[in-house]
């Protein structure tokens, strides 16, 4: 298992065996070089410990400790996380300030903890087998078992067809769970006990009126708050640096990290210089002059699909982000020069950075304005509902039902298929099992007390974000032995952003107004000012040249046959007509190559690599 993931961990690599459990750690060194060697024991032999992750409050709570009575042997954020364990129980993940997956095995207790950070940045799966727990960082480790089943969820597929990715707790196999973000997982010889320590908070902007009355002080709030969540993320004993796009999330954390007083930090970027519009460099280079940082930027072309085996590989589950290729590829060129980068994710979400988010405050005023008939007429007379899966079908598709007035549409924006494509392309598994209710859906009625915008933002923060974003960070960035830290997902800036009233996200035409406040003095007007440029990978261009191949090999009948969540037919007139520029399919067609690149690399059996 541990030999699945070196790429994890490749400094170093422990072992813990008794009657019961057997604990295995690969170790990527940041903290304590030389004495941070896992699993680490307690002095009386009576607990022990493997952590993936960082604590980044460490040494508060080893101050806090040694007032205690502990006395810590080393200097590893690992051993303080165990001897919390020891003075708080259980509740002991409530102190901890990081981004984590653990494993505790209590002897004297009898029983194995797992636990993961609040906002789901490290990964942990695992699966019962009558009455045997075994657990991971990745899925390949938990298929390394030759015990371990590889057949299909088709629920998690359904889920996959219809978003692009497989939302948690499931997983693409059966059998196996994800902890969630914010949960503890207790195992003893009765069973097995899952349940939340933290929940996402819903956005209330009542309540931060309340609290701050003028935005300035939510700006000032804020941005303490975040000058600390980026000076907590800056320990390490190891080179650090950061992505950069030259947007505002991430060129705000590199200020940030110039600010404590690193100089000339090493950044990093990806582009297509092929394709201006999908070229972010130019913009991240302008960034980078004026915050002085030593920057690199990569030049990308279709020569990056070559990695697309490796990446299924690595993803663990099939993703249809095609973002994940130039991030993995980027993660390799940091990975030359440090150890651990902090990005930009996060920001979007919190201040309401995304262009559905705009388009749907601005259909809300004109439906208010117009009436909800009125503006539906309107839409309609547009020629707004387009076919097709790229993004502008989608906005069309999106500003047809936002028009509507129900939250649900939202959803209708973030599948990458519309629902009558949907019902076209899905096989013959799949049109046999029911599907369960889209889990977008359910989290927009979880927040139903919040305001529209507020509810959207809340369901991404439990979809979008870690079954996503997060999973492509993580993957991407370890498969280089890289560690990525967001300073955004700080669970206390997550708490204070849902108190922002919907004017201090989205003001007129500007999205994240409150961040663009508390980068002032930072960065540049021409940067505050820039409006966010969606980073896009030209697919749609590559699927009518040098994905041709690739996809006709992975799309052939008896290729899709092999599992059945695909219809043939469907894929090859969709394909056929991407080609022949009848409609843009390019989103449906990747959702289905990512697919069938996962699908190669995972059900196959005894894979052991990429």
């Amino acid at each position: 298992m541990c030999r699945r993931m070196v790429h994890r961990g490749p400094d170093d690599e422990g072992y813990f065996a008794d009657d019961h459990v057997v604990l295995g750690m690969r170790r990527l060194s940041i903290i304590d070089l030389a004495g941070g060697h896992q699993p680490i024991g307690a002095v009386d032999g009576k607990c022990w410990i493997i952590l993936n992750g960082e604590i980044y409050n460490y040494r508060e709570l080893r101050l806090d400790l040694e007032r205690r009575g502990h006395c810590p042997r080393t200097h590893s954020d690992t051993e303080i996380a165990l001897l919390a364990y020891r003075e708080w129980g259980i509740a002991f993940v409530e102190q901890l300030l990081g981004m984590f997956a653990l494993a505790i095995w209590d002897r004297h207790e009898n029983q194995l903890l797992l636990a993961r950070d609040r906002l789901g940045k490290k990964p942990l799966y695992y699966t019962e087998q009558g009455r045997r727990l075994a657990f991971a960082s990745e899925l390949k480790c938990l298929v390394a078992d030759p015990e371990m089943g590889r057949e299909l969820d088709l629920a998690a597929c359904w889920d996959y067809v219809r978003l692009g990715y497989v939302p948690g707790p499931r997983t693409i196999l059966r059998g196996v769970r994800r902890l969630p973000p914010g949960h503890i997982l207790v195992a003893t010889p009765r069973g097995i006990d899952e349940r939340p320590y933290w929940s996402l908070p819903h956005p209330d902007g009542r309540a931060g009126m309340q609290r701050w009355r003028r935005p300035e002080a939510a700006a000032e709030e804020i941005g303490s708050l975040l000058r600390s969540a980026v000076r907590s993320r800056l320990i390490a004993d190891v080179p650090i640096g950061a992505f950069l796009s030259g947007g505002i999330d991430s060129s705000t954390v590199v200020a940030l990290m110039a600010e404590a007083g690193m100089g000339g930090v090493r950044t990093f970027s990806v582009g297509f210089p092929e394709d201006g519009k999908l070229d972010e460099t130019e913009y991240s280079a302008n960034v980078a002059r004026h915050l002085g940082t030593d920057h690199t930027a990569l030049p990308l072309d279709a020569n990056c699909l070559d990695v697309l085996p490796r990446l299924a590989w690595h993803l663990d589950e099939p993703l249809a982000d095609p973002a994940a290729i130039p991030t993995l590829l980027l993660s390799h060129l940091a990975r030359k020069r440090v150890t651990v980068v902090l990005t930009g994710e996060g920001a979007d979400e919190l201040f309401g950075g995304y262009e559905r988010y705009l388009l749907h405050v601005w259909l809300e005023r004109a439906r208010s304005i117009l009436g909800a008939r009125m503006l539906a007429r309107v839409m309609s007379s547009s020629g707004v509902g387009a076919r097709g899966s790229s993004r502008s079908s989608r906005v069309r598709r999106a500003l047809h039902h936002f028009a509507s007035g129900t939250r649900e549409s939202y959803a209708e924006f973030v599948a990458p298929l519309d629902d009558t494509l949907l019902a076209e392309v899905v096989g013959p598994a799949l049109r046999d099992s029911a599907p369960h209710p889209n889990v977008v859906t359910q989290y927009l009625e979880d927040a139903a007390d919040s305001s529209s915008l507020g509810a959207m933002q809340y369901a991404d923060l439990s979809t979008w974000l870690p079954d996503d974003l997060l999973v492509k960070v993580d993957r991407t960035s370890m498969a280089a032995s890289l560690e990525a830290r967001c300073p955004y997902l700080d669970h206390r800036l997550v708490a204070l952003a849902a108190l922002l009233p919907d004017g201090w996200k989205v003001r007129g035409l500007t999205a994240k107004w409150i961040l663009r406040r508390v980068a002032r003095g930072l960065l540049s007007p021409q940067v505050l000012e820039r409006r966010k440029h969606i980073f896009e990978v030209p697919i749609a261009r590559w699927f009518r040249r040098e994905l041709v191949p690739v996809a006709e090999e992975l799309l052939a009948p008896p290729e899709l046959a092999r599992h059945g969540v695909f219809e043939p037919a469907v894929a090859g007139r969709l394909l056929n007509d991407h080609l022949t520029g009848r409609a843009d399919y390019s989103r449906a067609l990747w959702t289905m190559v990512a697919f069938q690149l996962w699908y190669r690399a995972f059900a196959d059996a005894a894979t052991a690599g990429p």
